[in-house]
């Protein structure tokens, strides 16, 4: 079963997402970060968040904005001193977390944010992968998209993805760009929704 994502499940949302994507920009910042940025996926007017469950277990989340700089104004609005120190605190100790903040700019720079909407995380845990959760997750974003009328979607995922990738693709998702980004290439990706049904 696939639901909307709630606020209740921003604390498992970010513990997938660490295991899954310990390197990943947020995930870097800790626990406390994480979950909060879950937290506002769910409630935002400007996001997509789905979960999907088995049993009443989670096993996979997909996360996206449909306006990334009114999400993240929202983002700010909720957790802004929070954010700032757990960014301040990762600046200070983690030499990790002063890369990507210093990399940041550029990942803003190559991938749009008012032109489409943006598909920014999809986990799946270890038991629930290799049984179409992953597709599943994705069509229910891509309806969603559809159903607000949006008519493009971009997806940036780490170059040597090629199980993510070769779903993506699957759905009509094609490369547009290749650059790096916290060490590691990485593919932007494109769908364009205008005409395309469900």
């Amino acid at each position: 079963m696939i639901r909307p994502m709630q606020p209740k499940d921003a604390g498992w949302s970010a513990e997938r997402h660490a295991k899954s994507m310990p390197n990943s920009v947020f995930a870097v910042f800790g626990s406390g970060f994480l979950t909060r940025v879950y937290r506002e996926l769910a409630r935002s007017p400007n996001s997509v968040a789905f979960v999907h469950e088995r049993d009443g277990n989670p096993g996979g989340v997909i996360a996206a904005v449909t306006d990334r700089r009114a999400f993240l104004r929202g983002l700010l609005a909720h957790s802004g001193p929070a954010l700032a120190w757990a960014a301040l605190k990762g600046w200070v100790t983690h030499r990790a977390c002063r890369k990507l903040l210093m990399q940041t700019p550029l990942y803003l720079r190559r991938v749009p944010d008012a032109a489409a909407a943006e598909l920014l995380f999809i986990a799946v845990a270890p038991e629930f992968r290799r049984a179409g959760v992953a597709r599943e997750l994705i069509e229910q974003a891509l309806d969603a998209f559809r159903a607000r009328q949006i008519t493009r979607v971009v997806v940036t995922i780490e170059t040597e993805n090629t199980t993510i990738a070769n779903i993506l693709e699957g759905f009509g998702f094609k490369r547009i760009d290749r650059f790096m980004f916290a060490d590691k290439w990485n593919d932007l990706l494109s769908m364009d929704l205008a005409g395309v049904k469900a």
